[in-house]
């Protein structure tokens, strides 16, 4: 593999865990963390509840929606061990997240910190296929749209990637565009600010987490050496925008 899926697939298996790691500390809009943020809105008290996870990681979405009501797909075999380790039980398949078929009809979907590395309409149109009217496609992403001010923006800067968008960009209009496309409907598109203490023993893994292709270039090294000052200072709180997008299947 090479391009974004060679880096991708190295990325993970080198550093397994590494998104769950970042964000679970974190806390933004009502002390929620992103696993419960992206998830409001999900009925998982229902009886027929069953929410598919693309693209799951170490499936931390579990712990939010219920072990009973989850299942997962990621094409990364060191997250999925992971997965196992911290969640036994827990049911996740290994491969394709757009080609794998979950344990029966979901009644939502979710997408955590990865719809903007997926093709963006074979993820629209999977999940579409897959969910029954009025049935939620929830995700949340990173946004380096929204980062100035803030600590996440200054990160980005020392490390050579403001104004530099990910394999998808998911621009709002085009991102509504291709869910009229296939049969979706948008019903909100939101950034919110969370914070996360950053330990001096956490340093290492904030700055690596930002999916920079050359890790140990000078970028890297000024992001942690600015990242590591600041870990020293009590109560210090990096400050991170995050992007929720919530669509639902049309004829609900």
């Amino acid at each position: 593999m090479s391009g974004w899926d060679g880096f991708l697939a190295d990325y993970h298996a080198r550093h397994p865990a590494v998104t769950e790691d970042l964000l679970r500390p974190m806390r933004g809009p009502g002390g929620a963390q992103p696993y419960e943020w992206l998830c409001q809105g999900v009925d998982v008290d229902a009886p027929d509840a069953r929410v598919w996870d693309l693209a799951c990681g170490s499936a931390p979405v579990a712990d939010v929606v219920g072990t009973a009501r989850y299942a997962g797909v990621d094409v990364s075999t060191a997250e999925l061990a992971v997965a196992r380790a911290r969640r036994p039980g827990v049911r996740v398949s290994h491969g394709d997240a757009l080609t794998v078929d979950p344990p029966g009809r979901p009644s939502a979907v979710t997408v955590a910190m990865a719809l903007m590395l997926l093709p963006l309409d074979d993820a629209l149109s999977r999940a579409a296929a897959l969910l029954g009217p009025g049935a939620p496609l929830q995700a949340i992403v990173p946004t380096r749209e929204h980062g100035a001010g803030t600590g996440y923006g200054e990160l980005l800067d020392l490390l050579g990637q403001q104004g530099r968008g990910y394999r998808q960009p998911l621009e709002p209009a085009a991102l509504a565009a291709a869910c009229a496309r296939h049969g979706l409907v948008l019903r909100d598109d939101e950034v919110a600010v969370f914070r996360r203490p950053v330990p001096v023993a956490d340093v290492d893994l904030v700055v690596r987490s930002f999916y920079v292709r050359h890790p140990d270039g000078p970028g890297p090294e000024a992001a942690r050496a600015w990242l590591a000052e600041r870990a020293e200072r009590p109560g210090y709180e990096l400050d991170y925008p995050l992007r929720r997008v919530r669509m639902v299947r049309a004829g609900g």
